[in-house]
């Protein structure tokens, strides 16, 4: 999906003109609902730091853009709150059979014992 550049006004010799910006400013971003400016520039939305005003027409256009934004991150932190969960817990017959005993001695799972009869 294609970000559009900002609207930009300004005037000109007492005509107020229309251009397209560098960027949104940060007033814009956070009306919009963006407090982190870091997370805009992952997303490739254009910010110009430098710019001070901010136009309602930009803060619509980027309102429905930081709600898809905030939604596919919110999921993406679910999923990876499941997932690590899940791979935490473990069962406990795997704890049990980990550190089992073999004639009283605990078996390691890195090194081969050798039986009563010298066989490996």
């Amino acid at each position: 999906m294609e970000i559009q550049k900002p609207i930009i006004k300004y005037r000109l010799r007492g005509l107020q003109e229309v251009r397209k910006g560098r960027g949104y400013s940060r007033a814009e971003l956070t009306e919009a609902g963006l407090q982190n400016i870091d997370i805009a520039r992952l997303n490739e939305i254009p910010v110009d730091i430098l710019r001070k005003t901010s136009y309602q027409e930009n803060v619509e256009y980027l309102r429905p853009l930081i709600g898809e934004i905030l939604n596919s991150r919110a999921d993406r932190k679910n999923n990876n709150t499941n997932t690590i969960s899940s791979n935490k817990r473990k069962d406990p017959q795997q704890k049990a059979n980990k550190g089992e005993k073999k004639n009283g001695k605990k078996v390691s799972s890195t090194k081969k014992r050798k039986d009563k009869d010298g066989n490996k």
